[in-house]
This record gives structure tokens, C-alpha cells and sequence, in this order.
């Protein structure tokens, strides 16, 4: 038998399974809180919204100077991206095959 979301959950907005499939692109995109999906009334199911946390500009800084450092080892190397995919994939093929 599987487990119930905490009380929360069970606290948050009520929905009908056909106004939520009908709008789901607003409970994914909008939504921070549990949607209890209902089906005539009776609970059927849970919708518990996954959000990233959002990067301050502090930290969005540090990803492009990295990204900056990143690509200047690579120009240093004399390689790319592409470069450097293609070798991934051919060692983790040949790791399969082991």
C-alpha cells in the first residue's frame, strides 16, 4: 500500500483529475504547493510540484567565470566540447563492453 503524503499535502488546493489535465502546464509551471487530485469528490492522487532553487547573482557569477575557465583550459589544450564528448562516449562504450 503506498504512503500519504504528509498533512500538508492534504491541505492544499483541491483539483478535479479533468480541470487538472486541462491545465497542467499551470499547476507544472506555477504552482508551489501540493494539488490534491479528486475524481468525483474522493482524493485519487497527489501533485507535488519540484521547483530548483533559483541561482543568486552571486553564484549565476561564479558559473560564468568558471564556464570562462573552463574554455580557456580547453583553447589551451587545443580542444573542444565536441572533442571531448566524442572521447566520453567511445570510454563509456568500450567500458559496456567489458
Amino acid at each position: 500500500m503506498a504512503s500519504r503524503p504528509d498533512e500538508n499535502a492534504k491541505n492544499g488546493e483541491r483539483v478535479g483529475i479533468r480541470e487538472f489535465r486541462q491545465n497542467i502546464a499551470k499547476y507544472v509551471l506555477e504552482s508551489d504547493a501540493p494539488v490534491v487530485l479528486t475524481r468525483h469528490g474522493d482524493e485519487v492522487g497527489y501533485f507535488i510540484p519540484l521547483r530548483r532553487p533559483k541561482l543568486t547573482e552571486e553564484e549565476k557569477k561564479a558559473w560564468r567565470e568558471n564556464a570562462e575557465k573552463v574554455q580557456k583550459m580547453l583553447a589551451e589544450k587545443g580542444l573542444d566540447g565536441d572533442q571531448i564528448v566524442e572521447e566520453f562516449e567511445r570510454e563509456r562504450k568500450a567500458q559496456r563492453k567489458r
